[in-house]
């Protein structure tokens, strides 16, 4: 004889995820528990009718509270906690005052024709590129 049906393979059966009903056939005791699982199943499946009273009121209580004027003190206690905060920033701050003393512009050598020419010709002139400089201007200075 086979053994019985486990609760899970019961509750499997029940869902439709195991066709094998052949024990269930040949088994009696396996039978009875099907049928109770089964019924529970029915019976928890059944909608518990509301009473129309109940729905009633409980609507009536909505639309009652939806006319009420809502508790306005507590719902603008963040709006004044945020203002006042807001007015003593304000009334806090002080810009920083910055005083700059005119500085007379340095004097700039005046720069010739003939040596603006020998430097722009100077800088053709050489094979390297002008990232290099910086580079040279490091060695320079150790010499």
């Amino acid at each position: 004889m086979n053994e019985h049906m486990t609760k899970d393979e019961m509750i499997q059966r029940l869902y439709g995820l195991d066709t094998g009903a052949s024990h269930l056939a040949g088994c009696p005791e396996c039978f009875s528990r099907y049928q109770a699982l089964e019924a529970r199943k029915a019976d928890l499946a059944v909608a518990e009718e509301m009473p129309n009273d109940l729905l009633a009121s409980q609507r009536r209580a909505v639309y009652s509270r939806m006319g009420e004027r809502p508790r306005s003190f507590h719902a603008w206690v963040p709006a004044l906690a945020t203002a006042a905060l807001l007015a003593l920033g304000v009334y806090v701050y002080q810009p920083a005052t910055h005083h700059t003393a005119k500085i007379a512009p340095a004097p700039q050598a005046e720069v010739g024709d003939a040596q603006l020419f020998s430097e722009a010709v100077s800088m053709e002139q050489t094979a390297e590129p002008r990232a290099v400089e910086p580079i040279h201007g490091l060695f320079q200075g150790n010499e």
